[in-house]
């Protein structure tokens, strides 16, 4: 995870992002872009309202399978924020799919929740594995944002880990 901390992408403040730098930050962490998942009812990936991008819960998936399980029961710490890490893919994913790193001027906000047993308490630290993922995509200012992490009972399918999230856009 350290060295996912430490990376940092610079952008264009003016254009955004583009694809190729964006995989190749991710690829130099041994990190890939899955497939984007399809929405699994009825709601869109994400929404656009004038230069806002909300991107709907996005769950972890490996290799077509999700990552399921209870931290700090079923599953240890770590392996929560494994599985955050691939929420974050995930999303980036999407927005490939969907918007285009170009359009990208930053994250503003972001709430992950955690499928987590009653007594687990570290949270934000599972949360971390995601926002480690966008920070070293897009960068430590505009990677990002304000966050909230939560501990909840259970998630859609048994899924480790959730987060949606909001960007800013920058005009075509």
């Amino acid at each position: 995870m350290r060295e996912l901390h430490e990376s940092a992408a610079t952008g264009d403040a003016a254009n955004g992002f583009t694809r190729e730098e964006i995989v190749d930050r991710l690829e130099s962490l041994g990190l890939v872009l899955p497939k984007p998942k399809e929405a699994v009812g009825n709601y869109k990936p994400v929404s656009f309202h004038g230069n806002l991008l909300f991107v709907s819960g996005h769950g972890p998936w490996v290799e077509g399978r999700p990552i399921v399980g209870k931290v700090g029961s079923t599953l240890a710490a770590e392996e929560g924020q494994y599985a955050a890490q691939h929420v974050a893919l995930g999303i980036l994913s999407s927005i490939d799919k969907y918007v285009g790193f170009h359009r990208i001027d930053r994250l503003l906000d972001s709430l992950g929740l955690v499928n987590a047993a009653p007594f687990f308490t570290e949270h934000p630290a599972i949360i971390d594995g995601y926002s480690d993922v966008m920070a070293a995509a897009f960068g430590t200012d505009r990677g990002v944002g304000a966050r909230t992490a939560i501990g909840v009972s259970s998630l859609p399918f048994g899924i480790a880990v959730e987060v949606r999230c909001t960007f800013a856009l920058h005009g075509d």
